[in-house]
C-alpha cells in the first residue's frame, strides 16, 4: 500500500471514529414530534345569561392557552405509563426569531422552550451564569440563558447576565451563558432558550412541540407510549433514539463486514494454497518413506490443517452473525414468513410507507443522525474502494 493511500485512509477512520463518538454520545430516549400548537389563549365563549349563576360562571372562567391544557393532559397520560416512563420533557423550537437586547440591538435566532426534566437531554456547557431552574420552568419565569455568540452580538459582552432581551415584546432577564455550538441539525446559527410556559405567553408560535421520554423498560413499552402520546396530542411521529443511533451506524458494520469478508476471502486462498503445498510435499515424501512411517505425522499435520479451515468456518459464521444482526433490533424488516411472497410483499410496502410522507416531522437529533448516517456511508464506501487493490494485490500471490 502506497503511502498517499495509508494517510488517506488514516484520515478516512479518523473522521469515522469522531462520528462514532459524537453518535454514541447521545442519549436514549423516545422522542414525539408534532405541528405546533396556536399560541397564546383560547378563546372561551362566557354564557350571556344574567342569573346569578352565569355571573359567578363569568367570574371563574379563565383562559387556558393550548400548551397549559395539552401540560394538564399529560397528567392523564402519566397515569398510563406508570413504570414505563421515568422522566419527560417538553420542548418547543422555532428559528427566524427576532430577538432584541435593552441596547436596540436585534438578531435572528432560534428560540427553544423548555419543560419537565431537562436531564434527559444532554447539558450544554455553561461559560457564565446559571441554567434554568425546575421552578422557573414549572412556573413559567422569563428568563433566558443565551449562547456565548448570541450574547455577544445582542449584549457586546459575553457575560450579559441580569440583563434584559425581547422576544415578540416580552422582556426575559438573562440568567445564564452556555458554550456556543452548532451541528448538522441547526438552521439558525444563534439560540436563546427559556421557559415554555413563558414563551407560550409572550405568543410566540412555534414550529414544533418535541416531548422527550426516558423509558425504564426499554423498548417493551412502545406501542403503549405511542397510543397514549397519541390520545394527547395526535398527527406527530415516535422516534426512538437508541434504534436512530443504530440506523445511522449500520453503514460501520456493513463496512466492517465488507472488509472481513475481504480478509476471510485471502484467507481461504491462503488455506487452499497451504492445503496444496502440503499434500504436495507428502506426497514426495514418499519417494523416500514407507507410508507407515508418515503415517503419524501426516495425522498431526492433517488434525492441524482441519483445525484452520474448521477456525476459518467459524470466522465465517461470526461475520454472517454480525451482518445480520441489525435484524433484531429492525424487526419490521423481516417478513412474517420469510417464504412466502405475499409477507414479503407486505413487510416492504410497510417499510416504505414509513418513508414515504409528502409531509414529516423532524427533531433536531433526527436531522442530525441523518446527516451521520450520510456522511458515514460516504466515509465507508471510501474505505472499501481504498482497500480494494491492496486486496487483490494480496490474493493475487496466493493464485
Amino acid at each position: 500500500m502506497s503511502i498517499k493511500r495509508a494517510v488517506l485512509l488514516v484520515i478516512l477512520l479518523a473522521l469515522i471514529a469522531s462520528i462514532y463518538i459524537s453518535i454514541d454520545s447521545k442519549p436514549n430516549y423516545l422522542s414525539y414530534v408534532f405541528k405546533a400548537p396556536k399560541a397564546g389563549a383560547e378563546e372561551i365563549k362566557k354564557p350571556n345569561g344574567n342569573t346569578e349563576e352565569d355571573k359567578a360562571q363569568k367570574e371563574k372562567t379563565l383562559a387556558l392557552s393550548t400548551t397549559e391544557s395539552m401540560l394538564k393532559n399529560r397528567e392523564y397520560a402519566k397515569e398510563e405509563w406508570g413504570k414505563d416512563v421515568s422522566a419527560h420533557m417538553l420542548v418547543s423550537i422555532k428559528d427566524g426569531v427576532n430577538v432584541a437586547s435593552d441596547q436596540n440591538s436585534a438578531v435572528q435566532a432560534r428560540v427553544m422552550g423548555f419543560f419537565g426534566s431537562l436531564h434527559i437531554i444532554n447539558a450544554p456547557v455553561l461559560t457564565a451564569g446559571r441554567l434554568l431552574y425546575p421552578e422557573e420552568l414549572e412556573d413559567g419565569t422569563a428568563v433566558a440563558v443565551l449562547d456565548e455568540q448570541t450574547a455577544v452580538k445582542l449584549f457586546r459582552t459575553g457575560e450579559p447576565l441580569d440583563r434584559y432581551l425581547k422576544i415578540d415584546n416580552k422582556e426575559f432577564r438573562v440568567v445564564g451563558v452556555i458554550k456556543h455550538t452548532r451541528n448538522a441539525a441547526d438552521k439558525e446559527p444563534l439560540r436563546v432558550t427559556v421557559p415554555l410556559l413563558a414563551l407560550d405567553e409572550a405568543n410566540v408560535q412555534s414550529d414544533v412541540y418535541i416531548i422527550n421520554l426516558k423509558t425504564s423498560q426499554g423498548q417493551g413499552a412502545y406501542k403503549k407510549i405511542k397510543s397514549s402520546l397519541e390520545g394527547v396530542q395526535s398527527g406527530g411521529t415516535l422516534y426512538n433514539i437508541s434504534k436512530e443511533k443504530q440506523r445511522s451506524l449500520l453503514p460501520i458494520r456493513w463496512g466492517i463486514g465488507f472488509i472481513a469478508i475481504l480478509i476471510l476471502n485471502v484467507l481461504y486462498k491462503m488455506l487452499i494454497a497451504l492445503s496444496k503445498q502440503q499434500f504436495e510435499s507428502e506426497k514426495d515424501k514418499l519417494n523416500d518413506k514407507y507410508f507407515q512411517s508418515l503415517l503419524p505425522i501426516w495425522t498431526i499435520k492433517a488434525v492441524l490443517v482441519i483445525l484452520m479451515w474448521v477456525v476459518w468456518l467459524f470466522a465465517v459464521y461470526m461475520v454472517l452473525q454480525f451482518m445480520v444482526e441489525p435484524v433484531y433490533v429492525f424487526t419490521e424488516w423481516v417478513p412474517a414468513t420469510l417464504v412466502e411472497w405475499a409477507d414479503i410483499n407486505t413487510a416492504f410496502w410497510n417499510n416504505r410507507n414509513d418513508v414515504t410522507g409528502i409531509v414529516e416531522l423532524r427533531t433536531p437529533t433526527i436531522i442530525e443522525l441523518r446527516f451521520y448516517h450520510r456522511m458515514l456511508t460516504l466515509l465507508c464506501i471510501s474505505v472499501a474502494a481504498l482497500l480494494l487493490k491492496p486486496y487483490y494485490q494480496i490474493k493475487q500471490k496466493f493464485e
